[in-house]
């Protein structure tokens, strides 16, 4: 039985390179152009391979069965596939008008924040001008006093500019406070839309 299967895959082997040879001789001369031909060719140079080549017919209509098949398959799921990435586009269209809906109803707070922290900013640039002239001010009489000391002054004009420091001053300090607030008013303003926002 060991002879028998040996023999059988040395004609196989033999075969093969049979075809090779025999290939390259026919594409290389021209002699033979079709497939029946080299079949022919073939067999009546070992018989026995006719049955291998039948082997291979039917294996090769299996084959074709199964990508007949698949390609069947393919088309069914491509299409599945288009339907749902459709369905999919709507579904995603409605999701998000239903979002932007839903995300309107706190417009009105989202707003009553946004002119609020205007406001807010407002007010802190016009305390922050005002703080500026005040500074301005008192850096203004502090050197005047300076060179009033040069030429001498008299205790009535020392009352005078002291006077004007310590006004200047009691503006200055409850104005620095009010700024420090609305800078944290800001500050939390800017938290609240941005939650809002989310």
């Amino acid at each position: 039985m060991k002879i028998k299967n040996y023999n059988l895959d040395f004609r196989f082997i033999s075969s093969v390179i049979f075809i090779m040879f025999l290939s390259l001789n026919i594409w290389g001369c021209g002699k033979l152009h079709n497939v029946e031909e080299i079949k022919k060719t073939v067999i009546e140079s070992d018989p026995e391979f006719k049955y291998v080549l039948e082997k291979k017919a039917e294996l090769d209509i299996q084959i074709e069965m199964i990508m007949s098949e698949f390609r069947r398959r393919q088309g069914e799921i491509n299409s599945k596939i288009m339907e749902l990435e459709e369905e999919l586009k709507l579904i995603r269209r409605q999701a998000y008008a239903e979002v932007r809906r839903l995300k309107a109803k706190l417009d009105p707070q989202r707003q009553e924040v946004v002119l609020k922290l205007r406001e807010l900013k407002t007010t802190l640039r016009n305390k922050e001008g005002l703080l500026r002239t005040l500074k301005r001010s008192l850096r203004d009489t502090e050197k005047l006093i300076e060179k009033s000391k040069e030429l001498g002054y008299s205790l009535e004009d020392k009352a005078k500019w002291q006077r004007e420091i310590d006004d200047l001053n009691s503006q200055i300090r409850p104005l620095e406070t009010e700024i420090a607030k609305l800078k944290r008013d800001i500050y939390i303003y800017r938290q609240k839309l941005s939650l809002l926002k989310q």
